[in-house]
């Protein structure tokens, strides 16, 4: 069975009378006498409600979610189950799936293995009709993907390829091009779809993916054999690579995360990159060199991230470094960050970046044109985020603990219209 509680739970929130009696509510739990917890439902007014499932041992299996029968209000509406997950110690982390299968983390969510017998605590509040969660996003061109806390991919925006016409199953990353986008299956099988010269996958197994513009770029998988490092692998390219071929061709060697630029032509050649992080922490990058994007400083990084002219990457120390040309390189604001996501369009180029204590975000860039912008692409949301990525002129980010989606910039196709059905 599961359960839900939080540690040091905060007082219970004020109930408001305009609130729907069934639209939130917090799990609340208590340790007995016999030591198993005890958990249910309880609404703004007061009411409990328990299902006939509501026992957890602390004897049980650990980091595994369990659930909690059906919990059934009054009038017979089941309203979803309540979960939990026993970790090393005796602390149990509980959550809510509603009956559109949204997994919701409420802030306060742990109960403590010492909590005194007898007495109930409660978790911060949940609402029941909160957007659906993510735990992976691609901005692309004109359009988004999204891996759900289930494993299922959504996409919106533009289709005019078929971009957004997303297959079924499991996967456990994502990626979005121009005119096609791609998932890893939690098996290690690519798939992708839209525009058919994108989408003609090597049959191998592979551990991480990018896409960006026409070419997608992914790392195989290396079980096996004297190399004990299984989280590197390979670089494989593939794609319509119209200006640069020498971009779809991967140097040798492991490399543990990726990051592709579709070629993109300017008014000194083409632009088209790869940059790939090597299991020792550097960074090697292949493709146009036209404005610096190959002269890749020395030292050890954690993340890296491609754009037309120019690359930023995360130092071991969570410092920022970006070079290439552009305001985007030298307007680098300073501190440590967590994650980096680097964006150039037509007219527009820009970065954002989440910081690694805080976990808000920073974003910083310039229209190409004179006069001339997508939308506020560099106006971030506020609050705490755990993932980014930038498309053309749009940006999508997770929140940290609820697992929402937020997007903004240029909407033309409905690139940041965030699903939440």
């Amino acid at each position: 069975m599961v359960a839900i509680i939080a540690a040091d739970f905060t007082p219970p929130a004020q109930a408001q009378a305009q609130r729907d009696e069934v639209s939130s509510g917090q799990i609340i739990a208590s340790r007995g006498d016999d030591d198993r917890i005890e958990f249910g439902w309880r609404t703004p007014s007061g009411a409990e409600y328990f299902p006939r499932a509501r026992y957890l041992s602390q004897d049980g299996p650990e980091d595994r979610w369990l659930s909690s029968s059906p919990v059934i209000i009054d009038d017979g509406t089941t309203i979803g189950r309540i979960n939990a997950k026993l970790h090393a110690g005796g602390r149990i982390e509980f959550g809510f799936t509603t009956i559109k299968g949204w997994r919701i983390l409420p802030p306060a969510r742990y109960f403590p293995a010492n909590a005194e017998r007898g007495r109930w605590l409660h978790s911060t509040s949940i609402e029941i009709d909160a957007p659906p969660a993510f735990r992976a996003v691609s901005a692309g061109h004109f359009h988004t993907c999204a891996i759900r806390t289930s494993g299922a991919i959504t996409c919106w925006g533009f289709n005019g390829a078929g971009q957004t016409n997303t297959p079924a199953g499991r996967f456990a990353a994502v990626g979005s091009g121009s005119n096609h986008s791609c998932g890893l299956r939690e098996s290690g099988a690519i798939e992708c779809w839209g525009h058919d010269r994108e989408t003609n996958v090597p049959e191998e197994t592979f551990i991480a993916i990018s896409t960006k513009g026409t070419i997608t770029c992914a790392i195989t998988s290396m079980l096996g054999g004297a190399n004990t490092d299984h989280n590197t692998g390979r670089v494989k390219c593939w794609g319509s690579n119209y200006y640069d071929t020498w971009q779809l061709d991967a140097p040798d060697g492991r490399f543990r995360a990726v990051s592709t630029n579709g070629s993109y032509p300017t008014g000194y050649g083409t632009s088209g990159n790869v940059c790939g992080l090597r299991g020792n922490g550097a960074i090697e990058c292949w493709g146009s060199n036209h404005f610096g994007q190959l002269d890749v400083p020395d030292g050890e990084f954690r993340a890296v991230s491609v754009s037309v002219e120019f690359t930023c990457a995360i130092r071991t120390n969570y410092e920022l470094e970006c070079w290439g040309t552009g305001v985007e390189r030298d307007d680098v604001p300073d501190g440590r960050y967590a994650a980096i996501s680097t964006s150039r369009s037509r007219d527009v180029a820009y970065a954002c970046a989440i910081r690694a204590i805080t976990g808000t975000i920073e974003c910083w860039g310039i229209s190409i044109s004179e006069g001339y912008s997508y939308g506020e692409q560099l106006d971030a949301p506020v609050g705490k985020f755990r993932a980014i990525s930038t498309g053309t002129a749009h940006t999508c980010a997770i929140r940290a603990t609820s697992g929402e989606m937020v997007c903004w910039g240029w909407n033309n196709d409905g690139q940041t219209d965030v699903p939440t059905s």
